[in-house]
């Protein structure tokens, strides 16, 4: 059996389409929130039950609906995760995981474990004016809650894959565009202020991130489940099709939708005193209020560079696989309005 967590996600609807395309449907549990009613969750589950998907309704952060799960899965996809970093409590990531992983308990040597991470993991790193790849050492402690629950659960269970003996596969996520992006998210929110002419997205923004089209990240995930680490090991993949600048999106927005496009060019000294002053600091966070210490955290993306990775294993993953372009996505976005 493969069990897959998010099932009704931005990402997850995506992969579960390939999933019974290429493994089929009869094998497929999917795990849908308990209590979520929005309007995307509810339409992610109308693609479950168009593709026919057999999927059940569990809260992994009470435990609730988790007693009723099959043990033993083959394989398991863990997507489920709270992506909106406003919010103070990440536990879904760290509890939630530990509360799954003990109900569907024994997981036997021959079973894979996909989990997919963030590159919030990598936001605290040493060198932020550089790409981190597989190989660069992950930071101790990342700048957000968010990230350090998503370090806990990977920890956890690579712990729990050498004692049990299962196969651990770590994909740290990063920015996924395409059709139903998060609203608030930093894909939406340049796209309004580029509609409404905002003056703030014609700054040359040196913030850079790494970002990856979400079918091309389903079909990345799907074919991180066909590659099996040894029984006990864990592999770690950290995709990116592209790294733009903040600038360098903008000027895609805008171009897309016939917008005139010039640059305001402020001085680099400028962007170096805004990356000193918005560099997140354990005593800022312990000082502020979350939600004003996660302003602060977001700021610091736009003009410094910590969100910048190179995959030294895309090519490997992907092969011949087509990824789609942000100048591409920014296209269509525009002709469908």
């Amino acid at each position: 059996m493969i069990l897959v967590t998010g099932a009704t996600g931005f990402i997850g609807r995506r992969l579960v389409q390939l999933l019974a395309r290429e493994r089929g449907k009869e094998d497929i549990l999917c795990l849908a929130h308990k209590s979520s009613r929005t309007a995307k969750e509810e339409s992610g589950r109308e693609n479950l039950k168009a593709l026919g998907l057999a999927w059940r309704e569990v809260d992994l952060l009470t435990g609730e609906g988790l007693s009723e799960l099959p043990k033993s899965p083959r394989m398991v996809l863990h997507l489920a995760s709270c992506t909106d970093t406003s919010e103070p409590d990440h536990s879904i990531n760290d509890v939630g995981t530990k509360n799954l992983l003990e109900a569907i308990s024994p997981l036997v040597e021959g079973a894979h474990f996909v989990l997919t991470s963030s590159i919030a993991v990598n936001d605290n790193r040493a060198d932020p004016a550089r790409p981190m790849t597989e190989e660069t050492p992950t930071p101790e402690r990342p700048h957000h809650i968010y990230g350090r629950k998503k370090l806990l659960t990977e920890r956890y269970l690579i712990r729990e894959a050498r004692r049990a003996g299962f196969s651990l596969s770590i994909v740290r996520v990063c920015g996924v565009f395409g059709e139903g992006t998060i609203d608030k998210g930093l894909y939406s929110s340049l796209r309004r202020l580029v509609l409404k002419g905002s003056p703030l997205t014609r700054l040359n923004w040196p913030g850079r991130v790494s970002g990856m089209h979400v079918e091309d990240m389903a079909y990345f995930i799907s074919q991180v489940a066909a590659l099996r680490p040894p029984a006990g090991e864990h592999e770690l993949y950290i995709p990116s099709a592209e790294a733009l600048t903040i600038s360098q999106m903008c000027a895609a927005f805008h171009q897309a939708h016939g917008l005139p496009y010039k640059v305001i060019r402020l001085p680099k000294i400028f962007w170096k005193a805004a990356a000193l002053a918005t560099r997140p600091r354990p005593l800022i966070e312990k000082a502020f209020p979350h939600k004003l210490y996660n302003k602060l955290w977001q700021a610091n993306i736009l003009v410094e560079q910590g969100y910048w990775n190179e995959s030294l294993k895309l090519k490997r993953i992907l092969g011949d696989h087509k990824t789609t372009s942000f100048e591409d996505f920014c296209r269509k976005a525009a002709r469908e309005g």
